[in-house]
């Protein structure tokens, strides 16, 4: 039950974290299917299709995510929610010839874009494969006896050094008919042993778009995807982020406490939100972020956002120093605080660097004595659980929680029965053996 209260904690907080940097979660795009000079295409099928990486860092679709008709030549996709790694293409189908635009993304910061899709008289052939005749076939011909390419580059650090021994990948996308993306993995791996990669005799594929990548201290890092153009040689450079030990780059854009009962104890959930605004990684092992925690702590658990040796509790202090990448990064960790009489009393210390500062208490059964440092916001609904949330108002980084109406063990009351028993039976004893005998 608990990993599932995590579960929505993280998505809770990813999607207030999504609608702090872009205004809109959903946006419509809208646009017209033109001919090069400028005429709407009426009457066609206008889909949507949206790639997300995997793992391996490979772009992967499940086909289109939207269809609809444009009989004006004018199309509109309504309620397209905003995701960071997603990208997007539009299709259709003209004449029997399948035509694309280029990929882009929905970054939130408009509620509508507008995006035509030009389809040109002698139909594009950037990636869709597999067109039935005409100038397709010709093309796809002449495709098959192209020279092979060869691709080489240089895998470069932010200052422009190399960076050696590392392997690169050569990855090849295709979408068929019905919209789904085709790939077989990598095309190519070769090792760059002085930062400089080379790949030879790689077949011409005008229809297809590639893409580099490599892997530097586990994570992923990749060039915006390339088409081939019928040159015998591409040149093509992999940046690399650069790492830094300044940690003041960092801002922790919200930090969300989650109060849950337990049985005699108080679970305690943060949740921290970091952003990495540079294009490098930052370091933080020699400038930790620094964490007070409570006194009297048990069973902690670092849950996400760090590894084993990214993180020590060191003189009351959670000392956190992962590498952050760019972007926002989620740390996530729990601890149980006793609570043997059903309440329990604290102070909860944020990082001054903190924007946001929220407390989330379960809903049912327990209760917040909130200070005046803390403004109540309403409920929250995390699946089938409510919580009710409040926000540290100005600048105050510091608050006293009170909560009361934790379950609690029977144990403590069993030993204090025995104990009034005990003191009532001694009592006795002494009564009847010395006030009786006087």
């Amino acid at each position: 039950m608990f990993l599932k209260i995590i579960a929505f904690i993280v998505i809770h907080s990813a999607l207030l974290m999504s609608a702090w940097a872009n205004p809109f979660s959903t946006v419509s795009l809208h646009g017209k299917v033109v001919t090069p000079d400028g005429a709407p295409v009426p009457d066609v099928q206008v889909v949507l299709l949206k790639f997300t990486p995997n793992a391996q860092g490979e772009m992967q679709t499940k086909g289109p995510v939207g269809r609809v008709a444009a009989p004006q030549g004018e199309y509109l996709f309504e309620n397209l929610p905003v995701e960071e790694h997603a990208r997007y293409r539009l299709g259709t189908r003209v004449n029997g010839e399948l035509m694309s635009s280029d990929i882009f993304i929905l970054d939130g910061t408009q509620s509508t874009v507008e995006m035509n899709l030009p389809v040109a008289a002698a139909p594009r052939t950037e990636m869709m494969p597999g067109a039935p005749s005409g100038t397709h076939g010709q093309l796809a011909n002449n495709n098959a006896n192209a020279e092979p390419v060869t691709i080489r580059g240089k895998i470069l650090r932010k200052d422009g050094s190399p960076v050696p021994d590392v392997n690169v990948v050569l990855l090849k996308f295709m979408i068929d008919s019905t919209g789904e993306l085709q790939t077989n993995g990598p095309l190519a791996r070769v090792l760059a042993h002085n930062g400089e990669y080379l790949f030879e005799k790689i077949p011409q594929d005008v229809k297809a778009a590639y893409q580099l990548g490599t892997s530097i201290d586990g994570e992923l890092v990749s060039t915006d995807y390339f088409f081939m153009t019928g040159a015998t040689t591409m040149e093509i450079d992999l940046p690399i982020p650069s790492v830094t030990e300044n940690a003041d780059v960092l801002e922790i854009r919200q930090e969300s406490v989650f109060l849950e009962s337990g049985t005699g104890e108080l679970i305690v959930t943060e949740v921290m939100n970091v952003s990495n605004g540079t294009g490098d990684r930052v370091d933080t092992k020699r400038h930790p972020i620094l964490i007070k925690m409570p006194g009297g702590y048990t069973q902690f658990i670092m849950h996400q956002g760090a590894n084993e040796n990214e993180w020590s509790v060191v003189e009351g202090y959670l000392q956190l120093n992962p590498v952050f990448k760019p972007g926002t990064s989620q740390i996530v960790f729990q601890y149980r605080l006793p609570a043997l009489w059903g309440s329990i009393s604290f102070e909860k210390i944020f990082p001054d660097k903190v924007q946001s500062r929220e407390i989330f208490i379960q809903g049912t059964g327990i209760r917040l004595n909130p200070g005046d440092e803390l403004k109540f916001q309403g409920k929250q609904d995390f699946g089938d659980r409510v919580f009710l949330q409040w926000t540290l108002t100005g600048d105050h980084h510091q608050t006293t929680l009170e909560v009361t109406g934790l379950p609690v063990e029977q144990f403590p009351f069993i030993l204090v029965g025995i104990v009034v028993f005990l003191g009532s039976m001694g009592g006795v004893v002494y009564f009847m053996r010395f006030r009786l005998n006087a």
